[in-house]
């Protein structure tokens, strides 16, 4: 009986062609968007976990407390993991990381620029960052070797296989002969701290000489972690500890001072806190990633199951006759949950496939690899099967339970009514049709906003600027060296750095108090180069540019912008003086537009700009159209005064652009989540429009004979499907105002939602849809009615 039942479902499945091609497809198609979304969720939700004993490891977060609010870092000061070693019992092991740039010189000939993590004796212990090669105890006391990664060893020599080879460490000028002491596997990218070379802390002591000091409080640099000796920390215990270091530096940690202790699972998903490692995410884009994945796959499933009792009524006279032969009610609910099976289990195989196939393509839309595989992750699967399982039940239980239930009498004189009008296939089109709008509506809104990111005038002129990044103890010399060489070009209009290595990025510059007249406001401190305001062509509204010869070391002179102006209630601000701890005492002698120094994310803040002697990133600005032309005389130019640093240079344009890089990605995943979404609902609706013309296609024909137009009986077929396609869209527009009223908070400069947009969304599905059914409607209309009622 069953291999009967798997040859009429066969046959079912290639008779329908057309029916079977669109339900299969669509519930692949959405099996595997969910698929590949529901893996970069897990992956996201995995970071750090790989740890083995990350319910015992902590990083300690500096909390400041101010007017203004809450200022949190994750740089702590030098001498604070020791500290926390000795004086605090819960804590097992403590560990100091730094991320500090130089360059890796290999053979004495090729040179790799690189971020080095300056890592402490403890690091091995507590983070679960396998070695392959080399011994984690001797290797990290070491005061000449250093550490490299899998990848970066073949970057350098070509092979792994390169334990005790020579390599130079070229830092702030000076280059630290090394031996390579240790391979470690590549860290998985599921995990908040990144690196390509390590360099214990032992050997970096030759370079910072602040870090062999035992009580250095004052200097706050590296990201520290702890491990506990048992699950969880206590208020009482983390508040002993930090009255005891107010105790021992009543001074430099008052009481809006102090630090805590945050668990590393939740380090990824933490942007509250600056100075991290890494970049950290928002948790709000994986509460839309798994709202993306759930939506088209309840699109595809309501597709699924919509078509299933829509072309179950074809097979009424078949259900009558096997009745007729003695089959009983439970057999035909057995085989209609059978053959629902067969195709769910045929879309399940194509699905998986399918996320294998295009699993390198939504990497590259995420911008970061998916190590997570559905094979190897028994959650994911667990709760995609039980979606399609439940869809497979649904889809097949409503026609089975409705169909076996008649008699045979009922089925061969057309009593079974189960096709496009019936009121929860309605109910179904009108739910997907909602889901499917509302990913439309928010295509279109995120696009603007995206646009609006892109066009919005910075306050700056960021074009034709190139910037290269140097160390910053060479960075001045090397600026004034590039400036002189490069002062006579005719393709070059100006040489200037800053401190900020990337300007207009979300950068975590100096915050501190600017004080006049006891009173103190929070204010962001920008220290450049005195030409560097006209480079980026800010606009002074009040006073000048600061003039030649100007102090660095000790500034007395500073530039402020109109946000800090309004925060002092200044009316002429020129000739005031502001005080702050960065640079002392400093009278105003300018007043710049407001300009975006971070992000559009945030609000522009107060911004005081003093001339800094210490440059970590140069700016050259090009002139004329020849770009190119200018680029090689900058090369040129820099090879003669920094031969032993590569010229590797970014364009500011690009570089504030990237900026908003993830939110372009997530636009451009509900840009593809939406089409997928119509596309599936309109093939979902194309196969009801066939079914329902041509279930009433006798009924058109006496129509067409007693003098009913083609266009009336197209209108009269339109309008039955369009009706929950336009409560759809009734439906969808609170939801997604709702939605992106909340997605819109994250940006301090966004779109107003305005009704056209609503209004040119709906008029785009409603147009998609009257395509979709017109070819079906159409053609019923056109069919001879000599043909139809033939065999009446």
């Amino acid at each position: 009986m069953l291999k009967n039942y798997i040859k009429i479902a066969w046959r079912n499945l290639v008779k329908g062609k057309v029916y079977s091609f669109i339900n299969i497809t669509g519930l692949a198609v959405g099996i595997a968007c969910c698929l590949l979304i529901g893996l970069y969720v897990f992956q996201q939700l995995r970071y750090d976990r790989f740890n083995e004993h990350s319910d015992r490891i902590y990083r300690v977060n500096y909390i400041n407390e101010h007017g203004n609010g809450i200022t949190k870092i994750a740089q702590t000061p030098i001498s604070l993991a020791p500290f926390l070693k000795q004086n605090m019992p819960a804590v097992d092991k403590a560990v100091r990381l730094s991320k500090r740039s130089g360059v890796v010189r290999v053979k004495s000939r090729q040179m790799f620029d690189e971020n080095f993590l300056v890592a402490g004796k403890d690091f091995f212990k507590i983070f679960s960052f396998h070695l392959r090669g080399g011994n984690p105890g001797s290797v990290m006391s070491s005061r000449d070797q250093v550490l490299l990664t899998a990848s970066t060893a073949r970057k350098y020599f070509h092979s792994s296989n390169v334990m005790g080879k020579p390599i130079e460490l070229r830092i702030d000028g000076t280059y630290y002969q090394a031996q390579v002491g240790g391979i470690v596997e590549d860290p998985p990218v599921y995990s908040s701290i990144q690196f390509n070379v390590i360099v214990p802390l032992e050997f970096w002591k030759k370079v910072d000489s602040e870090y062999a000091k035992d009580d250095h409080w004052g200097t706050i640099r590296p990201v520290t972690y702890v491990m506990t000796q048992t699950k969880g920390l206590t208020s009482s215990l983390v508040a002993r500890v930090n009255n005891l270091i107010r105790k021992q530096h009543p001074i430099l940690y008052t009481q809006n001072k102090r630090f805590t202790f945050e668990p590393i699972r939740d380090v990824h998903f933490d942007q509250s806190v600056q100075g991290t490692l890494e970049p950290t995410a928002s948790k709000a884009f994986v509460v839309i990633a798994v709202g993306i994945a759930l939506l088209i796959l309840i699109i595809a499933c309501i597709n699924f199951t919509s078509l299933s009792i829509g072309h179950s009524a074809r097979r009424a006279r078949e259900v009558g006759m096997r009745k007729v032969m003695g089959a009983l009610r439970g057999q035909l609910i057995g085989q209609f949950w059978g053959e629902t099976l067969l195709v769910v289990f045929i879309s399940l195989i194509l699905g998986l496939g399918l996320t294998e196939l295009l699993k390198p393509y939504f990497a590259g839309l995420i911008g970061q690899p998916i190590t997570e595989s559905w094979y190897g992750n028994p959650i994911l699967l667990t709760v995609i099967g039980g979606i399609v399982l439940i869809t497979a039940l649904l889809a097949g239980s409503y026609p089975a339970l409705y169909l076996s239930k008649f008699r045979p009498a009922q089925a061969f004189r057309n009593k079974i009514h189960v096709e496009g009008k019936h009121t929860l296939i309605r109910v179904l089109t009108t739910l997907q049709f909602t889901l499917a709008v509302i990913l439309v509506i928010s295509t279109l809104f995120m696009n603007r906003q995206m646009n609006l990111l892109a066009d919005k005038n910075p306050g700056f002129n960021k074009d034709q600027v190139i910037q290269v990044d140097v160390p910053f103890r060479e960075g001045r010399g090397i600026m004034e060296n590039l400036r002189s060489r490069l002062q006579n070009e005719s393709e070059i209009e100006q040489v200037s750095g800053a401190w900020a290595d990337k300007l207009g990025i979300d950068n975590d510059f100096d915050l501190n108090p600017a004080t006049l007249r006891d009173q103190k406001v929070k204010v962001y401190s920008f220290g450049m180069d005195p030409q560097m305001p006209k480079l980026l062509q800010l606009k002074v509204l009040k006073g000048h540019y600061f003039r030649k010869g100007v102090n660095l070391k000790s500034p007395r002179k500073v530039m402020v912008n109109e946000r800090l102006v309004k925060a002092f209630g200044w009316e002429n601000p020129v000739g005031k003086h502001i005080k702050s701890f960065n640079f002392g005492s400093a009278e105003v002698v300018g007043v710049v537009k407001n300009f975006n120094f971070q992000s559009m994310h945030r609000k522009i803040g107060p911004l005081v700009i003093y001339p800094n002697s210490h440059i970590s990133t140069i700016y050259v600005r090009l002139k004329g159209r020849s770009v190119s032309s200018g680029l090689k005389k900058v090369q040129k130019a820099w090879n003669g005064v920094a031969p032993g640093l590569p010229f590797n240079f970014t364009f500011l344009s690009q570089q504030i652009q990237q900026q908003y890089q993830s939110d372009q990605r997530w636009a451009e995943i509900v840009n593809w989540a939406s089409v997928i979404a119509i596309v599936i609902a309109c093939m979902g609706l194309f196969e009801l429009a066939a079914l329902s013309s041509a279930k009433r296609s006798k009924e058109l024909s006496i129509r067409k004979v007693l003098g009913a137009t083609v266009t009336s009986l197209v209108g009269l077929l339109s309008t039955d499907f369009l009706k929950p396609v336009l409560l759809g869209l009734f439906l969808a527009v609170p939801l997604a105002y709702i939605f992106l009223q909340w997605w819109l908070q994250n940006f301090a400069y966004r779109i107003t939602l305005n009704a056209g947009t609503f209004i040119w969304a709906g008029l785009l599905i409603v147009g998609i849809a009257i395509f979709t059914v017109s070819w079906q409607t159409v053609r019923a209309a056109l069919v001879n009615p000599a043909e139809s009622l033939r065999n009446e």
